[in-house]
């Protein structure tokens, strides 16, 4: 979690373009793995 620094600076300008109310705080996260969700034969399958 962030509440200062490049991360925090960068998630306070998405919220200033966007209209947006400025954040208290930026949650970086990094993603390891990505499934379908979709029900059906490809459920669960690993896409990324």
């Amino acid at each position: 979690m962030h509440d200062a620094g490049e991360v925090f600076d960068a998630a306070v300008a998405f919220a200033a373009e966007r209209g947006m109310q400025t954040p208290t705080a930026a949650v970086l996260i990094h993603l390891q793995e990505v499934h379908a969700l979709a029900p059906g034969g490809t459920a669960g399958t690993r896409i990324a």
